[in-house]
């Protein structure tokens, strides 16, 4: 018997939560919740960039995953670069709105109104959320 909840055997059953999967971000408490329909379906806190998104409802647009980070000032900072504000994965919710992982200074995310998460949480977020998935922001 394992008792490491991250080890899977064979045999193990599996839940499948088919989506479309939706997102409740919550500017107030920092928490993107999500939800399959009506049902809870996980939590995930946030940091805000260093301006706060708009209000409102989002599609997501693109997914992409090591995105080069381009500066304000033009300066480039490449995918899979640790020093990349947008760690390893970016999801784009257009009006210059996404959610990314964090780089080296998580917490200290890039301009505009972005979420940033944890490298893990971001990864579970983009195998989550598709193209076209709702995201609330409130």
């Amino acid at each position: 018997t394992v008792s490491d909840p991250s080890v899977l055997l064979p045999g193990t059953e599996l839940k499948v939560i088919p989506g479309p999967f939706r997102a409740d971000v919550n500017l107030a408490t920092g928490e993107l919740t999500l939800y399959v329909g009506d049902l809870y379906a996980g939590r995930f806190a946030f940091t805000i960039g260093d301006e706060r998104p708009q209000p409102g409802t989002y599609r997501v647009l693109q997914k992409q995953k090591d995105r080069t980070y381009i500066g304000r000032d033009g300066r480039q900072i490449a995918g899979g670069d640790a020093a990349n504000p947008y760690g390893n994965c970016w999801i784009d919710l257009g009006k210059d709105v996404s959610l990314h992982g964090s780089g080296l200074s998580h917490g200290q995310g890039p301009a505009h109104g972005c979420l940033s998460f944890s490298p893990q949480d971001a990864q579970d977020l983009y195998g989550i959320l598709s193209v076209t998935s709702e995201v609330v922001i409130r």
